[in-house]
């Protein structure tokens, strides 16, 4: 097993890389069919959102959205940390000479 500074960067590295595609993906999804969701805020607050030229319906997609995208990012990363547990069972040997093995045999 490997406890190398070098793994935990390269595992860094692939995560960056992994949220920034699930990013695009997820910006990338369209969905064809809605519905309506309803809020209900303080009179204050609405005429706030007037006064400052603030579309509500802009607001909110835009936060279900950015929260929609959190909690999958973290679902993921999760996931990730579970697959991490399980390949830290292999050396990094291991790993090289499995795939130079597969690469040689096509």
């Amino acid at each position: 097993m490997g406890g190398s500074l070098e793994g935990v960067e390269k595992y860094d590295y692939l995560l960056v890389n992994f949220k920034f595609f699930l990013f695009i993906t997820i910006m990338g999804g369209n969905m064809g069919r809605y519905i309506t969701i309803s809020v209900k805020v303080p009179i204050e607050v609405k005429e706030k959102l007037e006064k400052l030229g603030i579309k509500p319906s802009k607001l909110l997609k835009r936060a279900i959205d950015e929260e929609l995208r959190r909690r999958e990012i973290e679902e993921i990363e999760d996931k990730l940390k579970e697959l991490k547990n399980v390949l830290n069972r292999f050396s990094r040997e291991f790993i090289v000479e499995s795939i130079r093995e597969d690469r040689e045999s096509r």
